[in-house]
């Protein structure tokens, strides 16, 4: 929302504060007080969250950093009509549609990756979650077998 020259002026008023990365192949600029803490951080892999279809999260330049495959981005970044994201561990892993019937929902998820029966069982309780959150029973979830890359 800033000019390109304001932007450039605010930036280097934190310079000196920041430090070059390489991430994906690519040098970038992280707040060199963050820096220790992500390198202690351990990955949960195993962290589901189903996120909704508009989603700050997924307004990212480089969309790679969440989702590498570039075939599968064009099931997560339509036209129009997008649908809503598996992530796992901070990755996209899935997309999901929720569809109302009455006075219930049906949700659909389609992982990009094997879940695991332990996966399956979070994924289900998120469904559960998000339908009661919606104040809808759950009628029916569906999780695919998946797109393979």
């Amino acid at each position: 929302g800033c000019s390109p020259q304001q932007a450039k002026r605010i930036w280097s008023s934190i310079a000196d504060e920041m430090e070059p990365v390489q991430a994906g192949g690519k040098t970038c600029d992280m707040l060199s007080a963050d820096l220790e803490s992500l390198m202690a951080a351990e990955p949960e892999e195993d962290c589901f969250i189903l996120m909704g279809a508009h989603d700050p999260y997924l307004d990212l330049k480089d969309r790679g950093v969440i989702l590498e495959d570039t075939s599968l981005r064009r099931l997560v970044w339509r036209t129009v009509a997008n649908p809503g994201v598996l992530l796992r561990g901070g990755r996209i892993a899935g997309i999901w549609r929720p569809k109302m019937r009455k006075e219930c929902l049906d949700i659909t998820i389609t992982p990009f990756e094997r879940l695991g029966s332990a996966g399956h069982r979070v994924v289900e309780r998120l469904a559960e979650e998000y339908a009661a959150f919606r104040m809808l029973r759950l009628c029916k979830i569906e999780i695919t077998e998946g797109i393979t890359p």
